[in-house]
């Protein structure tokens, strides 16, 4: 039996339950009843659009992220879409500049249960908290330059050129204020990764998840996209055509950008590493990435077009010097051939170099803060 001090706020409560109009599906205090993210964790596992105010593809269209929350994971997996780049009239062309809700839809309907987003036991990243951030500036993630020119691109009838919106990195910033206004202080552990133009993407904007997520564990996985110190390979006219185009400078901290004026793009590694000589850092890539040679024959001397510039020997002796001179205290895991990117196909599960699979040498860096150098 109810103690008597009881019954009237109990009977006041069943009252109000049958008022008209009242819904208590709801309750007051419910994570899920305001804010960007309230879709998302109302529908815990499953993948939901994130529509973010401010946030721009390279036309200037609105933008957002996809996300899957988890109901008890105190991890969470931030992935940086890879894609092609913006920088000139051909490449322009070939670049996505929107992303909306409806590609969300279509690229995560082949992608949501694949690589490193599969339910798999041997996925280290089963079960966590999930960001995917689109890739729609042209700029690999790494832009802070708002009403950009590139000549010949998107010419009118009048001759005039339109403006691109190179801000990727400040539309990552926007993203990670979202994903800490709820999850600042109830992470354990971040992974920043990336494929390909994401993989240099995750180069740029560790700092800013460092600093959205202060009291995490952040480790940092970059899926083939290299910045390499040989002239040979990326040429520094190239290089510092990127580094003026998207402003890559005002995305980088003080000691970032101090470090890549210095010794340019690759040196980042090192400024990372040394900065944050507590965190884990890992590089994945195939040893003559015919993609990323391509990236880099642009402004080659003595070569007319982008492909075939770059040798294959040329590249993989390019990345031996990353392993052993521009990021020592990275862990690399590089494989054998010409392909590109590992970590959003099934092929995450397939590789195996010198008998060490590759869920084994990421569950390794990841869990155990391991960086080992694996390679044929």
């Amino acid at each position: 039996m109810l103690p008597s001090r009881l019954y009237a706020p109990l009977l006041f409560i069943l009252l109000l339950a049958f008022l008209p109009g009242c819904d208590w599906t709801v309750q007051i205090g419910d994570p899920g009843t305001a804010g960007p993210l309230g879709d998302a964790i109302d529908n815990p596992g499953d993948w939901t659009w994130v529509p973010v105010e401010g946030a721009r593809c390279r036309d200037g269209s609105e933008t957002g992220f996809g996300a899957r929350l988890q109901e008890r994971s105190r991890e969470l997996l931030i992935y940086l879409e890879g894609g092609s780049a913006c920088f000139n009239e051909a490449t322009c062309r070939n670049n996505q500049d929107n992303f909306g809700r409806f590609v969300f839809e279509g690229v995560i309907g082949v992608r949501g249960d694949k690589g490193i987003f599969a339910s798999r036991n041997e996925n280290p990243f089963a079960g966590w908290n999930t960001a995917y951030v689109p890739y729609c500036t042209g700029d690999v993630h790494a832009g802070s330059a708002p009403d950009v020119q590139v000549e010949g691109v998107d010419a009118d009838s009048n001759g005039t050129t339109d403006t691109q919106q190179f801000v990727g990195h400040l539309n990552v910033e926007r993203y990670l204020d979202i994903l800490a206004e709820r999850y600042a202080d109830s992470l354990d552990h971040v992974v920043l990764t990336g494929s390909s133009a994401g993989g240099f993407g995750t180069l740029v904007n560790y700092e800013a998840v460092r600093a959205a997520f202060p009291d995490a564990r952040v480790t940092l996985l970059n899926d083939s996209g290299p910045p390499v110190a040989s002239d040979d390979v990326l040429t520094p006219a190239l290089e510092a055509h990127w580094v003026d185009l998207w402003n890559i400078e005002s995305s980088l901290s003080a000691e970032a950008s101090a470090a890549m004026q210095r010794g340019g793009l690759s040196a980042i590694y090192a400024s990372h590493s040394d900065r944050y000589p507590d965190q884990t850092f890992g590089l994945l890539s195939y040893l003559e990435d015919g993609t990323i040679r391509n990236f880099y024959g642009y402004r080659h001397p003595d070569c007319d077009a982008p492909d075939g510039c770059v040798s294959g020997n040329a590249y993989a002796q390019a990345l031996g010097d990353v392993r052993e001179q521009e990021a020592p205290a990275w862990g690399t895991y590089y494989a054998e051939g010409t392909d590109h990117t590992f970590l959003v196909r099934d092929r995450f599960y397939d590789v195996t170099v010198a008998g060490t699979p590759l869920t084994d040498w990421t569950r390794e860096l990841v869990t155990d803060g391991n960086a080992q150098d694996v390679a044929p």
